[in-house]
């Protein structure tokens, strides 16, 4: 199935930053040995939303909840100081699993997490929502990116999410619809090119990972049932964040230049849309794209996998104590 523009620049912009990079190099035989050890229906089984911190509602609860969701599905870079929290009540260690819990339970208690909730929610309620300190520049953040969806779904879909999906008939016009108008799910980078490039040459990079969970969330939520029903789905990429790349780094498959490699090992912070920051991200989302045709090629005759698929299965994987035993890089930003 041919994909949208938005989605297909994804894979372009990303495939030309890992073909120049100049912090990271690549083992693809060991990716490729990883492949070869995939569970490929485990992969299929795993590819779910049913999870005990997940809201388990219908209708448009299910949707409210899913789009106040991953309006606040970021904050990585911020979690280890949101865990020195003296009520931090993190759980399963996760900060997504906890930010996905508190709203289950909103929900059930009763609140709709509408557009119109979104579009006036402050930095003290969602302190009160969290049980933790309103000047936690989190949730600052948290609210600013909910502000900006409700008001414009409120402008434009009548306060309704439901409206705004229904709108939408496949993933890539929900992806771009949202990068097209919402800043804060618009991620993209300006990467500067070494070789084969010519000196000096520039380029953008997209990623649109927000924009692409939240469509990969409704498609799994609805169980592929309108309005989530997307034909497209297999043409999401993989939701670039800051864990996959560390689970390719530590299994070997990416290699970090020494420069690098100590900054993520300290703890220091890399400035999102740098240099180095980009050619992690981009090398995660290429690392799984490879990775799905490689296991496709080695199963012809089972069902095709695709990356979003495999996403999900490999985050969840790489909860375990062995990948995060060692520091990733941290990124204080609205896009993960």
């Amino acid at each position: 199935m041919k994909a949208n523009n938005f989605l297909e620049r994804v894979r372009q912009s990303t495939r030309d930053v890992v073909v120049s990079a100049q912090y990271i190099t690549y083992d693809w035989a060991r990716l490729e040995a990883l492949a070869a050890g995939y569970d490929q229906a485990e992969i299929q089984r795993r590819y779910s939303f049913q999870e005990d911190f997940h809201f388990a509602g219908t209708g448009e609860k299910l949707v409210n909840y899913i789009f106040t969701l991953d309006a606040l599905n970021f904050g990585s870079g911020l979690s280890p100081r949101w865990k020195q929290l003296e009520a931090a009540n993190l759980v399963q260690g996760s900060l997504y699993k906890t930010v996905a819990d508190t709203l289950r339970r909103a929900a059930l208690a009763g609140n709709t997490l509408d557009a119109r909730f979104a579009s006036e929610v402050s930095p003290g309620t969602l302190a009160r929502f969290f049980n933790i300190p309103a000047d936690f520049p989190l949730l600052r953040m948290f609210a600013r990116s909910l502000n900006q969806l409700g008001r414009w779904v409120v402008a434009e879909y009548q306060g309704s999410y439901l409206n705004l999906l229904e709108a939408s008939p496949s993933a890539s016009h929900l992806v771009g619809n949202l990068v097209t108008n919402l800043s804060y799910f618009n991620d993209t980078a300006i990467y500067s090119a070494g070789p084969p490039f010519p000196d000096g040459f520039t380029f953008p990079v997209y990623f649109y990972k927000r924009a692409q969970i939240l469509a990969n969330d409704l498609y799994l939520a609805l169980e592929a049932h309108a309005p989530a029903a997307f034909p497209d789905i297999d043409q999401l990429t993989m939701f670039a964040d800051n864990l996959l790349p560390h689970y390719f780094r530590m299994e070997g498959v990416l290699h970090y230049n020494p420069e690098l490699e100590s900054l993520v090992d300290q703890g220091e912070p890399l400035e999102a849309g740098s240099q180095a920051e980009t050619e992690i991200r981009a090398s995660g989302v290429q690392c799984v794209e490879v990775a799905c045709r490689m296991v496709n090629r080695m199963h012809l005759t089972a069902p095709a996998i695709f990356p979003a698929m495999l996403d999900v299965y490999l985050w969840n994987y790489s909860q375990s104590p062995q990948i995060k035993a060692r520091p990733r890089h941290r990124t204080v930003t609205f896009f993960y």
